[in-house]
């Protein structure tokens, strides 16, 4: 059992929160931080009180200060969900401070600047984490993360696989006439760079929204 640290306030924290709030098998305490401390206090209260949880004010973005909290609070486990360009300082601060880690998204290290899958900065850190004997899962959210299990799992099922289309859209309702799944910023210079996809054994790209097709998605239209 674990002590899990998770970073951040939005939708996705909240998620991750709830879910590790229900595992009292598997972790033996939660603490939520964000620069935002009554946010922490909002999804704290929320939970089922099946695992001890608190919260703290934290800037994601210093490396220090999460490593200080890290150690205060007995971390093993960090689960950050803060903004991508807040991944490296945080796993730096895992390896300074001994504790695992887990993010759902690529880090965006030159603000603005599209890279074709910004994973490079990431990977650097993986000589750092196997010495340490730490171990960190990048990427681990929707897509990537969930699609690549529904992937795998039919490519179990299927005799062949001669193409995939990957098709995201959420059937909820924010009751507002417009509203991101999560960070408004990130979501946008998502939908905005290059399209990327695998075919012939190799990467190609091309400019947003330059092939377009319709599709009617159950129950949404």
């Amino acid at each position: 059992m674990a002590r899990v640290l998770i970073i951040g306030a939005g939708g996705v924290a909240n998620v991750m929160a709830v879910k590790a709030s229900q595992e009292p098998g598997l972790f033996t305490g939660i603490t939520i931080a964000s620069r935002q401390r009554d946010k922490c206090d909002r999804i704290a209260a929320r939970l089922s009180g099946a695992v001890p949880v608190n919260t703290a004010t934290l800037d994601a973005g210093d490396p220090g200060a999460v490593a200080a909290l890290i150690r205060e609070n007995r971390g093993e486990v960090v689960l950050n969900a803060a903004l991508p360009e807040q991944n490296l300082p945080v796993m730096e601060a895992c390896l300074v401070a001994g504790a695992h880690y887990i993010d759902t998204s690529a880090p965006e290290p030159v603000p603005g600047r599209y890279e074709m899958f910004a994973y490079k900065w990431q990977l650097d850190f993986h000589d750092r984490f196997e010495k340490a004997g730490l171990t960190a899962l990048l990427s681990i959210g929707f897509d990537p993360g969930v699609t690549n299990i529904f992937t795998a799992h039919a490519a179990g099922i299927l005799d062949d696989i001669d193409s995939l289309d990957i098709l995201d859209c959420n059937g909820g309702s924010h009751g507002h006439p417009f509203a991101t799944n999560f960070n408004p910023v990130t979501n946008i210079q998502e939908i905005t760079q290059p399209g990327v996809w695998w075919e012939d054994a190799e990467w190609k790209k091309e400019p947003a929204f330059q092939t377009q097709e319709e599709f009617d998605l159950p129950g949404l239209g």
